[in-house]
């Protein structure tokens, strides 16, 4: 269900657009919970990924860095990352997995945007407990 109090939106415009021209908004207001069913779609029915992706990267504080060090920084590759977890949100821009749930919980949540995807495994199979045939 869809939200259509204003005010549960985000309040930046071109936030809102995005969020209102995506395939599932989310509602910021409390009484309109879609975490609830996302939670309940993560726990019936899990879509595990592994995904690959390449991570921006920042060198340097409020220090002054070398010429020496810039060119060094800026000629290594990017980092390369792998998350793991269950998928919370997809939309066209970005993906959002947790590697942890519980009932009314999740552990720490990443996004991830698309455009910095290599590769979307979707993991399938299940692991038995120890002890069972």
């Amino acid at each position: 269900m869809r939200c259509t109090k204003k005010t549960c939106w985000k309040s930046s415009k071109k936030t809102l657009k995005t969020t209102l021209e995506s395939s599932s908004p989310v509602c910021q207001c409390k009484e309109h919970s879609t975490c609830q069913e996302y939670l309940s779609r993560i726990t019936s029915s899990p879509d595990r990924r592994e995904i690959t992706w390449i991570d921006a990267e920042t060198c340097g504080g409020p220090e002054w860095l070398s010429v020496e060090d810039m060119c060094e920084f800026a000629r290594k590759p990017l980092p390369q990352m792998r998350t793991m977890g269950y998928v919370v949100y997809d939309t066209d821009l970005y993906i959002v997995v947790t590697d942890s749930f519980g009932t009314g919980e999740t552990s720490a949540v990443t996004k991830i945007p698309k455009a910095l995807i290599t590769q979307d495994l979707r993991l399938t199979g299940v692991i038995a407990n120890e002890g069972t045939n």
